[in-house]
């Protein structure tokens, strides 16, 4: 695995799970409760399968003992408030967002409250099953209502952090993100995770969602130039400008805007 996608350090045997989830700083702690230490987590903006197939492929081909991939989407998710107000409403969106996000749901809905109790569970659904064809592979979705989970008041204020996707539960990889940044200025209620960099669902969390904090956390020395490549790129978009991007290696940190 030493061009993987995932954190080094994971253990190809101990994987039996695949967790997709919508990047959302509510779902944390849900994540957390649902990963026993034997799954592989991926965050984007919506649990979206397009944005995440590479992803996904990978590490069915990675970790041979996969026997579930499970789909976690939610109520009042601010990808589907995007995709509601672009379908419906005729608002502008970036095109690559309307690319990987957007555009599958052209036609299929009348109401985002379709959307997003049925049909982007449904679409979703539809394809993982063509990506896993006839392997052995349980799906399972599970539909969150955050109104419905009691989220840490941690005091921060919302941040993003891009990492790679990993078996570290947030409350661990938070304590070592803060760490890395020498402050605590990231916790469980506050903080939206991208896994792994998602450019589609980075713009979202920032130009959409008015996240002013990003944080690309370079788990090892490896992984810190590309790290620094990425908050390079963000810092010089249009939609940024306003962002503090910082780059975390393991006790190092790099401000960049």
């Amino acid at each position: 695995m030493a061009n993987s996608l995932f954190a080094y350090g994971s253990n190809p045997a101990e994987v039996t799970t695949v967790i997709l989830a919508c990047m959302d700083r509510r779902l944390n702690e849900e994540v957390d409760r649902m990963n026993e230490g034997n799954a592989v987590i991926l965050r984007n903006a919506g649990a979206n399968v397009m944005s995440a197939e590479g992803a996904i492929r990978e590490a069915i081909d990675a970790y041979p003992n996969i026997r579930k991939i499970m789909l976690v989407p939610h109520l009042d998710c601010g990808a589907m408030g995007l995709v509601s107000s672009t379908i419906l409403e005729g608002k502008q969106a970036d095109n690559r967002v309307y690319n990987d996000l957007i555009a599958q749901f052209k036609g299929k809905f009348k109401t985002r409250k379709g959307l997003e109790e049925d049909v982007n569970p449904a679409i979703q659904m539809n394809a993982l099953k063509e990506i896993i064809g006839d392997r052995p592979i349980m799906l399972q979705s599970l539909r969150l209502n955050p109104a419905g989970l009691v989220l840490p008041a941690d005091g921060h204020p919302h941040s993003l952090v891009v990492v790679r996707p990993s078996q570290s539960h947030y409350r661990f990889l938070f304590d070592d993100v803060n760490h890395s940044l020498g402050e605590d200025k990231i916790g469980m209620g506050s903080t939206y995770v991208v896994q792994p960099a998602d450019s589609s669902s980075i713009r979202i969390a920032v130009e959409n969602l008015n996240i002013r904090q990003v944080v690309f956390f370079a788990e090892s020395h490896k992984d810190a130039d590309a790290s620094r490549k990425a908050a390079k790129e963000l810092q010089s978009k249009d939609f940024a400008k306003d962002a503090t991007i910082l780059v975390a290696e393991r006790g190092k940190v790099k401000l960049r805007g």
